[in-house]
């Protein structure tokens, strides 16, 4: 997890950090061995707007050992609407149990917004940054 000081501003729930970061993507760590349900989603979603003002930014989420959302959430989360600040949301997970409910959730649950599983940062940032130029040339 990264220092405080890494982010333009952040905001803790108790479950997670979210932070805007220098390079405009929004970063959420997800505290270790940390369960999330729709209400914690919400209330990091919520947090995640305050932040972004309302702009749609790119994603990046890292789940803390042991963590990661429950079947209610990722419901939740597949749902387009349910992120309207995201460009794109990319995972970072660690763990097997996490890569095991990830591929559920993406083969299953379908996102409503490209969404991609990574078990290194430095390529989950690669991909997020390419994400953002599509958005913004489909924008156009």
């Amino acid at each position: 997890m990264k220092p405080t000081s890494f982010f333009i501003r952040f905001i803790e729930t108790p479950k997670a950090r979210v932070g805007l970061r220098p390079d405009r993507i929004v970063e959420t760590d997800v505290f270790e061995g940390q369960e999330l349900n729709i209400e914690d989603v919400k209330e990091i979603i919520a947090a995640i707007g305050v932040l972004v003002e309302g702009e749609m930014m790119p994603q990046l989420i890292v789940a803390g050992p042991l963590s990661g959302p429950d079947l209610p959430a990722m419901r939740f989360l597949a749902i387009k609407d349910s992120s309207p600040f995201a460009i794109a949301e990319a995972y970072v997970i660690t763990s097997l149990s996490q890569k095991i409910i990830a591929r559920f959730y993406l083969n299953f649950n379908k996102p409503g917004r490209p969404t991609k599983t990574f078990s290194d940062e430095s390529e989950a940032l690669l991909w997020l940054k390419e994400q953002v130029q599509l958005f913004n040339a489909i924008k156009k």
